[in-house]
């Protein structure tokens, strides 16, 4: 990835709760397509999406701020994967 961790962690520090929620996903994804060699449909930095893509992240982490049972069972679950591999990422 062109954009070292450091650089986003900047940008990061510049948008708001729901965008900076948003922008990690969409980070999240674009790790996993490079790590995997996946295709990737879409920009890799956050500030290259459209509108209308940013949007629809935020979205989505507007229905993580709804759904609190699923969110908490989530974190569960990861808190669960991270115990399993030791703290071992």
């Amino acid at each position: 990835m062109k954009e070292t961790e450091s650089e986003f962690h900047e940008y990061l520090m510049q948008l708001p709760a729901l965008e900076r929620a948003a922008a990690i996903t969409h980070r999240i994804y674009m790790l996993t397509a490079c790590r995997t060699g996946w295709p990737t449909r879409t920009p890799e930095r956050w500030a290259d999406l459209d509108n209308s893509a940013r949007q629809y992240n935020i979205e989505s982490i507007q229905t993580w701020l709804q759904e609190t049972e699923l969110f908490d069972r989530f974190q569960g679950a990861i808190a669960e994967a991270r115990a399993s591999r030791g703290g071992k990422p």
